[in-house]
């Protein structure tokens, strides 16, 4: 891994920065190493997921909230994780064009990164992206799911603080908040909230989250006009208030510990993936679909036999 590459990333070097999340996006077997390098220089951001519906206004919200990290002098990075193409493994990076009036600012970095194919709303290089941007001196750094809805509950284990954006008018979606994205926010915003309905949402939101596991943290709903700024102060407050809480309430090791074990799982589950696809590319692995077709062998003894708990092995 190359000195300085690693020194320029450490100094906030923006082309550093680019260099360094392509290479784990695109050749994660040589990123290992850089991110061996620079993980003593990790730990010192505070991170923010942004999630929600498609349409529901992400990343003018976001556009709008950069600002008010700004006012603080503190360093932000945006990762913008967008869905991509099935066939080529591309993205259209609309996202980040809406943002391009912040890219010029020095303080400000902004990357987008598409998922790949990756369920859960994030991205297979997003830890990493993370740990770039930490090292790099970052001190915000905020991630926008892809937009899924119910299955962008992956950020979760990635973040401090989960902001879930909903609007007025989406139908059912509020109520099927319940199957999974409900538990996971840390705070509610209704965006577009000159539509008609935002206080019927609102009042949907509350019922719910009365009827819902008990926290100690209560998790306010935040009502936004994104596209003129409005709520987002109210929005800025209340994230950190909830920082401010997970610091004062000794939850913030507690948390830390959960994105270490969900970024651990990864890595391992990966590196199973990994030794599992070379032994696909093997002739005796078209033995065994063979053996599965003719029914010789069911598919759960294959699979043992492929993991090597079974009397074979794939060679």
């Amino acid at each position: 891994m190359s000195e300085e590459l690693i020194q320029k990333l450490l100094e906030g070097d923006k082309r550093a920065i680019a260099k360094a999340i392509s290479l784990v996006e695109n050749e994660p077997n040589n990123a290992k190493q850089l991110i061996k390098e620079i993980y003593p220089y990790t730990g010192n951001s505070y991170v923010i997921g942004i999630t929600g519906a498609p349409g529901t206004g992400k990343s003018t919200l976001i556009a709008k909230l950069i600002p008010e990290f700004l006012k603080e002098k503190k360093r932000v990075g945006v990762l913008l994780i967008d869905p991509s193409s099935p066939f080529s493994g591309g993205a259209i990076f609309g996202n980040r064009i809406r943002m391009s009036d912040l890219t010029n600012d020095e303080n400000v970095y902004i990357r987008s990164m598409a998922t790949r194919g990756m369920l859960g709303g994030v991205s297979r290089a997003t830890s990493d992206a993370i740990k770039i941007f930490d090292a790099s001196g970052k001190e915000i750094i905020i991630i926008e799911t892809v937009g899924t809805g119910q299955v962008d509950v992956d950020v979760f284990n990635k973040v401090h603080t989960n902001v879930v954006i909903t609007v007025p008018g989406l139908g059912d979606y509020v109520q099927t908040l319940k199957a999974g994205i409900l538990e996971i926010a840390d705070i509610f915003v209704v965006n577009k909230a000159d539509r008609e309905n935002a206080d019927r949402t609102v009042s949907d939101l509350e019922e719910m989250l009365s009827i819902g596991p008990k926290k100690e943290w209560k998790v306010p709903i935040i009502k936004t006009i994104a596209t003129e700024g409005k709520g987002i102060d109210k929005l800025y407050y209340e994230i950190k208030r909830h920082q401010n809480y997970l610091m004062t309430s000794n939850l913030m090791q507690e948390k830390q510990k959960k994105i270490c074990y969900s970024d651990l799982i990864d890595i391992i589950e990966q590196g199973i993936r990994n030794k599992v696809q070379d032994k696909v590319k093997s002739k005796k692995f078209d033995e065994i679909l063979g053996r599965i077709i003719s029914k010789e062998i069911d598919p759960y003894s294959a699979s043992e036999e492929i993991l090597n708990n079974g009397k074979r092995e794939i060679r």
